[in-house]
């Protein structure tokens, strides 16, 4: 696209205090207690160059359309993937339907895949993204606690005394204890020490401590988001402390915790499943082995083997995924693909919480949907 005066690129140092005043106004905040650098200092205090993780689009100097891709890694029990997260995707009110959005985002994709990235993810309105390869993954079971149900569930028991301390000064003493035990989570993003705070504080959410007395035994963000404990034991009691404190509670979980997942079903008021996020897969084939691995350290997996053709963003992919008593592996493979998927079929027959595909193939319906997730605070 060439036009006087347009520019299509990365930002630059110099562009930031109009960049956070273009997405203040394009998501409507109001700069005091709506503000995204307050909510999301991770993202856009100078030192992180927010303007660097930026697509733009300025005419005559002036940001009309952003794009923020931000990396990071996940950590997949012993595998590493690459990932971006993608936000704060803006166009200004007066300037829509240039087709901004879409040369970004295209734009983007296409950087992310230069760069060797195995997936992306991010928050929206799906058939928008669709567009853009990507598609919905991941699956939690919610759960709805309150004091009817504890009531009924622990009946006369005593309750333990266990506290939700909010930690508010990135230098507490429990911000140690806190970061060992969330880097020692099957799936968690990595959080640099020095920016730990900040990352586990986003969106106005606080990071909280859980005690019972000077014992420390675990942690959570704001209403049991990420709750992580030195001993999972703990589980029913803590749920019981919080609801009684509150009043009721939502939970969400991931697949992948099936001890929790076991306890809440027991206490719930109700439940329901739902989807994660959206997401985009690069890497089909590395994606696929680390989730699979994830979940086959927690749930059985039936002995099988499926090979797979997938025409993604990316380019095509054919590889065989077997598993031999209960331990899996994905491998290229070069034999004639059982099931050919497009980019967003795959991404719904690997991840998604239903597939129409899926149903076709019983050993698939049995591993699948993978454990995919991003937790709240990783997000952007």
């Amino acid at each position: 696209m060439k036009q006087e005066g347009l520019y299509i690129g990365r930002g630059t140092p110099d562009m930031r205090e109009e960049l956070l005043d273009f997405l203040n106004l394009a998501f409507g905040m109001n700069g005091n207690e709506r503000d995204l650098l307050k909510w999301l200092p991770k993202l856009y205090n100078e030192e992180n160059d927010p303007c660097g993780h930026n697509y733009v689009v300025t005419e005559n100097g002036k940001i009309r359309a952003a794009v923020g891709v931000y990396p990071r890694k996940l950590h997949v029990l012993d595998e590493t993937l690459t990932t971006y997260g993608v936000g704060n995707v803006a166009v200004h009110p007066y300037h829509r339907s240039k087709g901004y959005m879409k040369l970004l985002m295209n734009r983007a994709v296409e950087d992310m895949i230069e760069d060797g990235a195995d997936l992306s993810d991010l928050g929206g309105r799906r058939q928008r993204y669709q567009y853009f390869s990507y598609e919905s993954g991941g699956s939690n079971v919610n759960f709805h606690f309150d004091t009817y149900s504890m009531r009924h569930c622990f009946g006369d028991a005593p309750m333990r005394e266990i506290r939700f301390e909010p930690v508010t000064d990135p230098a507490s003493p429990w911000l140690e204890p806190i970061r060992r035990l969330h880097d020692g989570r099957p799936l968690h993003m990595e959080r640099p020490a020095d920016r730990f705070f900040d990352i586990a504080s986003s969106w106005g959410e606080r990071l909280t401590a859980i005690r019972e007395g000077d014992r420390f035994i675990g942690y959570c963000v704001s209403a049991l988001r990420e709750l992580t404990l030195t001993d999972e034991a703990d589980f029913a009691d803590v749920l019981r402390c919080y609801t009684a404190e509150h009043g009721s509670l939502d939970l969400g979980l991931p697949l992948y915790e099936t001890g929790m997942i076991r306890t809440a079903h027991k206490l719930c008021a109700s439940y329901s499943m739902g989807t994660d996020k959206y997401f985009s897969l690069f890497r089909f084939r590395k994606v696929v082995s680390a989730f699979m691995k994830l979940k086959a350290s927690r749930i059985p997996l039936l002995d099988g083997s499926l090979t797979v053709q997938v025409e993604g963003r990316a380019g095509r992919e054919v590889f065989r995924i077997k598993v031999q008593n209960g331990v899996p592996s994905v491998t290229d493979a070069e034999e004639e693909p059982r099931v050919i998927l497009e980019h967003k079929e795959a991404e719904l027959f690997f991840f998604g919480l239903l597939s129409p595909v899926r149903t076709e193939y019983p050993i698939a319906a049995a591993w699948f949907p993978l454990p995919i997730r991003i937790e709240y605070a990783d997000q952007v």
